[in-house]
């Protein structure tokens, strides 16, 4: 054998299809129809991890209004009563949502090497490709953007300038009481308590639903204070440990940020939020356009994704932050 495919073999025909699996026609720019949106939508969260536990709202306009409905007090009665004295609450969120661009550029040999049966299923493979990048950058904006960024000379400050995050969002909105200044502080159980105080009782009865949500180095720390505990507890936590300070498991996110400043000297500052993940809401409209481009020169493929954005909260009144916790910082004692 010569290496050589056999004319009208089987393996001339998939290679045949291998190559003509990529190319101009496989790549249309285009705008996703509704099942394909959604199963981008669907991969953008499913690659995340804060994402994947709020609440998505797939809305065909680009803003508009979420309702929300609460309830202010009792709503049952006395039967015999001759009207109602209480009524739900019913309130909207306002949400406007921001226009993103997502670049790519893949070589053509990277692009021959795809393996799929068909255009189709080879535009479907580079999708879950793209998602992944996409989703860890949507779930950055969510948490971090802010919209007072002006210099746009770094990645990051021209991802981030395009929105307010949920931690703007909360530094805006969230009741004074409620936003607890660990002031470069770090860590501690006495912390954990205070914040679970300064939840509204009212909205205890869901406890169950509630997570810290925090950076990894702030459950790795929890984790190694009660791993020195002479008791099976400090065992389980050397074992991988589900960390629970009062009860309540925290949510590990690798992109809370763990570089924010407090004063002159602290530079590894993050936040603590204790929240139901559902009362953070991420709306994505359901248009998604694709654009492709040849560039000979360069025997690349430059792909650009357009998609449109925004993050809310349903309910501020229903968590409780803690800011400018030092990782280095002595324990937070009130």
């Amino acid at each position: 054998m010569d290496g050589k495919v056999e004319k009208g073999s089987l393996a001339e025909v998939q290679e045949a299809v291998r190559k003509a699996t990529v190319n101009g026609s496989t790549l249309p720019n285009v705008i996703l129809n509704r099942v394909q949106v959604d199963e981008f939508i669907d991969d953008v969260v499913d690659e995340a991890v804060l994402l994947k536990r709020v609440r998505v709202a797939r809305r065909s306009e680009p803003s508009g209004e979420i309702n929300r409905l609460y309830f202010s007090g009792p709503v049952t009665e006395q039967a015999s009563l001759t009207s109602s004295e209480r009524a739900p609450s019913e309130a909207q969120v306002l949400f406007d949502t921001v226009k993103l661009r997502s670049s790519f550029d893949l070589s053509s040999d990277f692009m021959e090497d795809i393996k799929a049966s068909s255009p189709e299923a080879a535009r479907s493979r580079i999708a879950k490709l793209f998602a992944s990048q996409i989703s860890n950058d949507i779930e950055m904006l969510g948490i971090e953007g802010d919209s007072s960024i002006a210099g746009s000379t770094t990645a990051s400050d021209r991802l981030l300038r395009a929105n307010d995050g949920w931690s703007e969002l909360l530094k805006d909105n969230l009741p004074a009481a409620q936003d607890i200044d660990a002031a470069g502080a770090g860590p501690s159980k006495l912390l954990y308590f205070n914040m679970l105080k300064a939840m509204p009782t009212k909205y205890k009865r869901q406890k169950g639903k509630f997570v810290w949500v925090v950076a990894p180095s702030v459950q790795e720390d929890w984790v190694y204070v009660m791993s020195e505990r002479a008791t099976p507890a400090g065992d389980k936590s050397v074992e991988g440990y589900v960390a629970k300070p009062w009860g309540i498991p925290m949510l590990e996110v690798p992109l809370m940020p763990i570089d924010q400043t407090y004063g002159t000297g602290v530079t590894d500052a993050t936040e603590i939020w204790l929240l139901d993940p559902k009362n953070l809401v991420f709306i994505i409209q359901r248009k998604v356009k694709w654009e492709w481009q040849r560039q000979p020169r360069s025997d690349a493929w430059e792909a650009t994704v357009h998609t449109r954005v925004d993050v809310v909260i349903e309910n501020e009144n229903a968590v409780v932050r803690a800011k400018n916790v030092s990782l280095t910082g002595t324990d937070y004692t009130g």
